[in-house]
């Protein structure tokens, strides 16, 4: 059975223990640990109980990796911690996760202190967050285009259960797509790992928080048979709706088709006969 890692070192993203054991397709969420005091410990950070917070990144791991991260950690202690799940560090924790946490055990009394806990601020290093898009940003290649990010570093297809997408709703791009609660429906998207600042220009785009409000939400990731809490754009207003617009409801499809939901592409294009998409274009 895989377990829960949180870290906050050199084995989060960008840093160089990363990619030799751990690997984005594992990481399930982005947040904080309250409680404990960072130090740099020269090349490599530790924490120990304090009365301040940590940020990192929660990974799955299994039995045998996290026995051979053990042997790495020598001067750690492995104690099992609540991680406030929090991608950004403007969101409102509102989902907390158990996982594993390695704590230094020797002397910090020559170290530096981090004040805040991030290691990956501390180093100018800009960490990755998982975001789950349903609408237009499905569209790959428009999205990186409008929103100017330059990269997605991670992709995989998604499907958030209880919810439906509904196409019609206002917005300042004048007709947008929402999710609403239905129990018995699940949205197909797919989740998106972005670095932490591409948000900044995500957030003018969405119209962030007047017409979309962030918030995380477990999605499930289909290919790598795991959950992630992902960082989901929602609309605000979801009683005033328009007709829908036909170059928002073709990224759907495109992206729909892109990410191998043909059959879902597909219900769509018959369903807004009027809309003629161009499903080459990927």
């Amino acid at each position: 059975m895989e377990e829960l890692l949180f870290v906050y070192g050199l084995l989060r993203y960008g840093f160089s223990l990363h990619r030799e054991l751990l690997g984005l397709h594992k990481l399930v969420a982005v947040g904080f640990v309250e409680g404990f005091e960072m130090f740099d410990l020269g090349g490599y950070p530790g924490v120990i109980k304090g009365f301040d917070v940590v940020w990192g990144e929660v990974y799955t791991v299994s039995p045998e990796e996290l026995r051979e991260i053990d042997g790495i950690e020598g001067g750690y202690q492995r104690v099992k911690v609540n991680v406030n799940v929090a991608p950004l560090p403007d969101m409102k924790p509102d989902l907390v996760l158990e996982a594993w946490m390695y704590v230094w055990r020797g002397s910090v009394d020559y170290s530096r202190r981090i004040p805040g806990g991030d290691y990956a601020r501390y180093m100018n290093v800009d960490p990755v967050v998982p975001y789950f898009t349903y609408g237009r940003n499905l569209n790959v290649a428009r999205f990186l285009d409008t929103v100017g990010l330059g990269k997605i570093y991670a992709m995989a297809p998604a499907r958030l259960r209880g919810y439906r997408r509904l196409f019609g709703v206002k917005c300042r791009e004048g007709s947008c797509t929402a999710l609403v609660k239905a129990s018995d429906s699940e949205v197909h998207g797919a989740v998106y790992y972005l670095r932490r600042s591409s948000f900044d220009p995500l957030d003018r785009r969405e119209g962030h928080p007047h017409d979309y409000r962030r918030t995380v939400m477990p999605v499930e990731v289909l290919p790598w048979g795991r959950t992630v809490y992902a960082i989901v754009y929602d609309a605000v207003n979801k009683e005033a709706l328009t007709d829908p617009d036909c170059r928002h409801v073709c990224d759907v499809v495109v992206g729909l088709r892109l990410h191998g939901y043909l059959e879902e592409a597909a219900r769509l294009q018959r369903e807004h006969t009027l809309c003629e998409c161009d499903v080459h274009a990927l």
